[in-house]
């Protein structure tokens, strides 16, 4: 007789789902360590959000003066 323990979330506890084990089987990541769906969403979108703020500081560019130095070489 052998007890089956069912692999939980690292960050929320949970159980997982059937296709998340299946998921991380196929495709294993850190030996032990589970994420869900729900907190992969989660980490996916705040990484989103960091990489759309470091790209929306464009300030070093300025447009007019770019135009004004193509212009003048032509």
């Amino acid at each position: 007789m052998t007890i089956q323990t069912i692999p939980t979330c690292n960050d929320c506890n949970e159980e997982l789902t059937n296709f998340e084990i299946f998921l991380e089987r196929k495709y294993p990541r850190n030996r032990g360590y589970y994420v869900c769906s729900k907190c992969e969403k989660v980490r996916d979108k705040k990484i989103i959000k960091e990489l759309a703020d470091s790209i929306s500081d464009l300030s070093f560019y300025d447009y007019p003066k770019t135009i004004a130095k193509y212009k003048k070489k032509e």
